[in-house]
């Protein structure tokens, strides 16, 4: 069933531009993965919205992992009140990446992963690391602001490794995004 979306959405519950937003959301669309990981929900209005619409198109399941307590309760409570449809679409995970990854690679393995996280390329550099175990052919990753320090360290290993095929790169934005999919 398809849940109609909005790329210009507000904001202030979601930072991605319309144009990267799009791209995301086809991107999903067009691979199905049946479990997407997302690192970095934020307010959930954005990229979780985004991809949790598109999970909802062909019964995906979406789990998601946000550090900040006020920012995880905000999410939660959009979810509840607002965006009701796509909550059972969604595992909402409050703490740390490198704590969660571990725990979530235990109960099986992701198809899609949405990289933005902390401003750290070091940390995306560790979760990249940790998610090592489910790199395999057809697995496809995405990453918000490529322009800015946080993927400093991870895209260019993906550039540098011919396993790894761009799908797509949009650099006329102040942030950034990309998606590359493991062959």
């Amino acid at each position: 069933m398809k849940y109609p979306v909005d790329f210009n959405r507000n904001n202030v519950e979601g930072q991605m531009y319309p144009v990267e937003r799009k791209a995301l959301y086809d991107s999903i669309i067009e691979n199905k993965p049946k479990n997407i990981l997302e690192i970095g929900t934020w307010k959930g209005g954005g990229s979780t919205y985004f991809l949790s619409a598109a999970a909802y198109e062909y019964d995906g399941f979406l789990f998601t992992i946000e550090p900040d307590a006020s920012n995880y309760s905000y999410a939660l409570g959009l979810y509840k009140n607002q965006l009701k449809e796509l909550r059972d679409r969604i595992c909402f995970l409050h703490g740390e990446s490198h704590q969660i990854i571990p725990h979530l690679l235990s109960l099986g393995t992701f198809d899609y992963i949405f990289f933005d996280g902390k401003e750290d390329p070091d940390q995306t550099l560790k979760e990249f690391t940790l998610l090592a175990p489910c790199i395999k052919p057809g697995l496809t990753i995405a990453m918000h602001d490529i322009k800015v320090s946080k993927m400093q360290k991870l895209l260019p290993i993906l550039i540098q490794d011919p396993t790894w095929v761009k799908k797509c790169e949009i650099t006329h934005t102040t942030t950034g995004f990309a998606i590359y999919k493991k062959v």
